[in-house]
């Protein structure tokens, strides 16, 4: 649950890099314990590959630990619900625009009003993926 943004100019180096990463991908993403090697398996594609990271994995983990719990996966435990897509979008959103600091969230906004998610819970995912795609991609 990972997505990379960049120039798709792949370079020979790039290629390797990314052999001797994806190796390490085959975790399972529900598992907490898995997801560290991931994590700095996919950081180390981003730096191959000057890519930024829209951590919806990580982020997924924090939501989930929310109370009430979200309901983020469907019924089939793979696909993502609203609330689900939502968070991931919004991960792509801070990846994408760089922004540090979370958007104000507000009743009868779109597209969290249009998706049936209540205005705090908006906000607690805002927060959440804000949090987690800054943390990633604004290591020194």
């Amino acid at each position: 649950l990972f997505v990379f943004m960049n120039d798709l100019k792949l370079k020979h180096q790039v290629r390797s890099g990314f052999e001797s990463a994806t190796k390490r991908l085959a975790a399972d993403i529900r598992k907490k314990e898995e997801q560290e090697p991931m994590i700095n398996a996919v950081t180390e594609l981003a730096e191959y590959a000057n890519a930024i990271i829209a951590p919806a994995g990580p982020a997924w983990h924090k939501a989930l630990r929310c109370r009430p719990k979200p309901e983020l996966y469907q019924a089939d435990g793979n696909h993502a619900t609203p609330t689900g897509s939502y968070l991931a979008a919004s991960c792509i959103f801070y990846a994408i625009s760089g922004r540090t600091r979370t958007i104000t969230v507000k009743d009868g906004d779109e597209p969290h009003t249009r998706l049936g998610l209540d205005t705090k819970l908006a906000a607690t995912l805002q927060r959440i993926a804000c949090k987690a795609t800054t943390a990633i991609n604004n290591k020194e």
